[in-house]
This record gives structure tokens, sequence and C-alpha cells, in this order.
């Protein structure tokens, strides 16, 4: 029952294009190829000097790691899930072809994790940030890579992912924890680079 929900679904949204829409989720699409934007987004932060973004920059990092490592990494590899253009008719594929699992969506995870810890620390940004992050997960359907229960579950991973991150931080200061080792292991680095060229 639910399968064949997920399946009407993904086929209407699929096979509901215009080039207004296309524009807008195929662009969204390909701006979270690899979570760029959203890591784009967290370097500048990091760049900044103001402390607020700086500590959303590396939270962000740090859940996009955790997501690698236990969703995509090792959750795709013990639950595979074949993405829909694999096993339905009439799919319309756009962007980049994906082979891996579909379950769950890996863009969604990234756009609601990125979404929920940047409007945290900076609320005005909260809606815009939610837009471009449904848009995103709805972008997954409509380019063919993924059903919509998987785009709804990333989606929820995410914003999972950033309440622990978010939780860790407030009780355990994780973004002085992290600060403090790069700081360290960059000390560490720099003197072993003066050691190996000192003449």
């Amino acid at each position: 029952m639910l399968r064949d929900l997920d399946h009407l679904v993904f086929h209407w949204i699929n096979s509901h294009h215009n080039a207004a829409l296309d524009v807008v989720f195929v662009s969204a699409t390909w701006l979270c190829e690899y979570a760029v934007i959203w890591w784009t987004f967290a370097l500048v932060a990091l760049c900044l000097r103001d402390r607020k973004w700086k500590r959303a920059g590396l939270l962000f990092i740090v859940g996009t790691i955790v997501q690698l490592m236990l969703f995509n990494w090792v959750f795709k590899l013990v639950w595979f899930r074949p993405r829909p253009y694999a096993v339905l008719p009439d799919v319309r594929r756009l962007g980049l072809l994906w082979v891996n699992s579909s379950f769950p969506a890996g863009h969604a995870t990234s756009a609601f994790l990125g979404a929920r810890v940047f409007s945290h620390f900076h609320r005005r940004w909260r809606i815009p940030l939610f837009i471009f992050a449904a848009i995103t997960a709805v972008s997954r359907v409509y380019v063919g890579m993924h059903y919509p229960s998987d785009a709804l579950v990333g989606s929820v991973v995410g914003l999972l992912l950033a309440w622990v991150m978010l939780r860790l931080d407030a009780r355990f200061d994780l973004y002085g924890w992290v600060r403090a080792r790069l700081l360290i292991m960059r000390t560490i680095f720099g003197l072993s680079l003066r050691a190996l060229f000192w003449k």
C-alpha cells in the first residue's frame, strides 16, 4: 500500500515538467551535488569574524561527516534500494546519474541539516533556507533519482542530525572542542613543515 502510494506520488511529480520547473529543480539539484553549495556556505562562514557564523559552519561540517560515514557509506551499503529509474517505467531523468542506493536521499539530508544549523544561529535566514531545502528534496524526485519516501526520510535525518549537533554543542561546546583540536593539528603540521625544510 505504502509502496504503491510512493510510486504514485513519484510518477505525479516526475511527469509534471515544464521549462520553468526544469530551471528551478535542476538548478537546485545541481547546486546540492556533493553538498557543494552547503560546503561553500560553511567554508565561507568559517572565514567570517562573526562567531555565530563560524560555529554554524563548523557544526554543519561535523554533521556532514557523520552523515557521510553513517548514512552514505554504511546504511546505503546495508540496505540497498534501487533507484526509481532502474525499476519503474517512463521515468524522466535529469542531471547527474546516480547508481548507489536510493534510500535515504543524501541531497535532502544535507539540505535540511544545513538549513536547520544555519537558521539556528541566524533566524532571519530561516524561511529562505528551508524553502531551498524543500525545493532540493522535491527536486530529487523531479529529476528521477529518488522516491518521495527517500526525500522525506532524508529530510528527517538531516533535521535529526542538526538537532544532535546543536544539542552536543550546547552541552559540551562541540565548536570549542573541535576548534581546539584543529588548532593543535595546525600547530603540529606547521612545526613539522618547519622542521622538514629547516636548513
